[in-house]
């Protein structure tokens, strides 16, 4: 008696919380996959030449447009 009155106060609670549960998931699966994602597109950006020595400056920003083209 007492099991079948708890799982009905856990069902009732469910159902009137659902929404605040499906969100803190979601948020906790971002909060542990967001270093995987910074990653990824860290790999990306390196990939396409975005992403040079550890910072988000292009390489051809510290000096004169023209004379970067033409060394690359």
């Amino acid at each position: 008696m007492v099991l079948q009155g708890l799982a009905r106060q856990i069902r009732l609670q469910y159902a009137m919380r659902k929404d605040v549960i499906v969100l803190g998931g979601f948020a906790f699966f971002y909060m542990n996959a967001d270093h995987m994602i910074l990653q990824r597109t860290e790999q990306k950006l390196t990939a396409l030449g975005l992403y040079h020595q550890g910072n988000m400056t292009p390489a051809w920003t510290s000096g004169s447009f023209e004379n970067e083209m033409r060394r690359l």
